[in-house]
């Protein structure tokens, strides 16, 4: 039985941090997936469009099944359960690739295409650094999805994203330790056999002092970092006092200004000019208030959503954010990809179309599942290749369709890129195996391409 690669399963968090004002109103600044930091949804979404978020979703844990309130054959934001397309699949129907899907609810209608689109020119710029994958994406269209990718963060031994300044550390760490074990083996290299005992016992003192001079070296340098950090310290310290003492002198001076200014003005003049003192300080209280609030603002923003550059990125794993939406709703869903060697690719991937074309041209009952025929399913695609038994295969959820439009997992199967096998998970509980379908009928030849129509074409093939 071949066995899927998947990834590793890593902790996955949402972030969420409360902005200093808005009277404790929730500000979600990103969502953390295995180590990468994106920007959340909520820093496009306005009292214009609307939008709620409504509930996180992942392989490790959900909050239940999602309903959709329409149903249309693009992956859209509620129920799906991909890695990349689509909500989790309900208890523990998990899918074999990590995932995080966020799902917002209560757009004004037909603002979630207009929201999406904004979401997009923020991850596309160079503080994210995602590219898109779709070329062509009409946002004015009541449905839709797009997907983007970027290289994942690189983590660490310990599960964390490893920083630039870490790595960078680490290689100097690296660097000092060959230099040190370079001289050892430069000392060590003498013919000490051959030595007489003075020259033994000078050897064993240059060495002696050698490791006291590096020791002393070190501790000199730690000194000097410690007296650089206590007068920055001080400096800093003394910069806040002249400040402070500055803006005492100017009050003071204002005060003195204004009392002489008073005498000179009539009882209606001072009245009506203490009336606008009084306003011009609440005003400048207000403006210092929301200074503050805004300073926090972006202390948490900045921790809770460092930049991308800072990080080292890691050369075998992409990250893909897909983001679907209908007329008031909109999913996010992200995952981790391996990159698919170009070399084990076919000429002419097979597109989803025509995946979709394959699975309905064969029977259920081929895939263990009941009913006529695979129009009693819904389709939707994973985000694109994962590799099953050393072979590039596209992932196809199988939701079973009911009368109350809600999404019922029913198996999940993945379309080798030439379209010549497919391959169905054996057991919900145990993502890593999956097992060939053995067809009964004829696989279609060709299988449509893009903007074919698959009922025809399946006829056609089937006939």
């Amino acid at each position: 039985m071949p066995k899927k690669r998947i990834l590793a399963v890593l902790p996955i968090f949402i972030l969420f941090l409360l902005s200093g004002c808005g009277g404790g109103d929730d500000t979600r600044y990103s969502y953390l997936f295995s180590g990468n930091y994106v920007p959340a949804l909520e820093k496009v979404i306005t009292n214009e469009t609307g939008g709620t978020y409504i509930t996180s979703l992942s392989n490790f844990g959900g909050e239940g099944e999602i309903t959709e309130p329409e149903v249309v054959e693009e992956p859209k934001e509620e129920g799906s359960s991909s890695s990349s397309s689509s909500s989790p699949p309900p208890e523990s129907k998990q899918p074999p690739q990590n995932y995080l899907s966020i799902d917002y609810q209560m757009f004004k209608k037909d603002k979630a295409g207009e929201v999406v689109k904004l979401y997009v020119d923020l991850l596309t710029k160079e503080d994210y650094a995602f590219e898109i994958i779709d070329e062509k994406v009409d946002y004015k269209s009541p449905t839709g999805t797009i997907s983007l990718k970027r290289p994942a963060i690189l983590l660490n031994s310990s599960g964390s994203p490893t920083t630039v300044a870490e790595l960078e550390e680490q290689k100097k760490a690296e660097e000092e330790k060959a230099k040190e074990s370079e001289s050892a083996k430069s000392s060590t290299s003498i013919d000490e056999e051959n030595l007489s005992k003075e020259e033994k016992k000078a050897l064993k003192a240059k060495r002696k002092a050698e490791e006291k001079a590096q020791k002393e070296k070190e501790k000199a340098e730690k000194k000097a970092e410690k007296e650089k950090k206590k007068a920055e310290k001080k400096a800093e310290k003394e910069k806040k006092k002249a400040e402070k003492k500055a803006k005492k002198e100017k009050a003071k001076a204002e005060k003195a200004a204004e009392k002489e200014a008073l005498k000179k003005m009539s009882k209606e003049e001072k009245k009506e000019y203490k009336a606008q003192k009084k306003v011009e300080k609440a005003e400048q209280k207000m403006a210092e208030a929301a200074e503050k609030a805004e300073k926090k603002r972006l202390e948490q923003e900045l921790e809770a959503l460092p930049p991308y550059k800072d990080f080292v990125q890691d050369e075998e794993k992409e990250l893909i954010a897909q983001v679907s939406w209908t007329q008031t709703s909109c999913l996010i869903n992200l995952t981790l990809k391996e990159k698919i060697n170009p070399e084990n690719m076919p000429k002419t991937p097979i597109s989803f179309t025509g995946a979709k074309a394959l699975m309905h041209s064969i029977f259920p009952a081929e895939l263990g599942l009941p009913g006529l025929t695979m129009n009693e399913y819904t389709l939707k695609p994973g985000a694109g290749y994962v590799m099953v038994d050393n072979i590039p295969c596209l992932t196809v959820y199988v939701y079973k369709k009911n009368e109350f439009n809600s999404n019922e997992l029913a198996t999940l199967c993945f379309i080798s890129a030439d379209g010549s096998t497919i391959y169905q998970q054996v057991d919900p509980n145990d993502p890593t195996f999956v097992k060939q379908v053995e067809l009964t009928g004829e696989i279609p030849d060709p299988i449509p391409g893009e903007g074919e129509d698959l009922m025809e074409a399946v006829k056609e093939a089937m006939e």
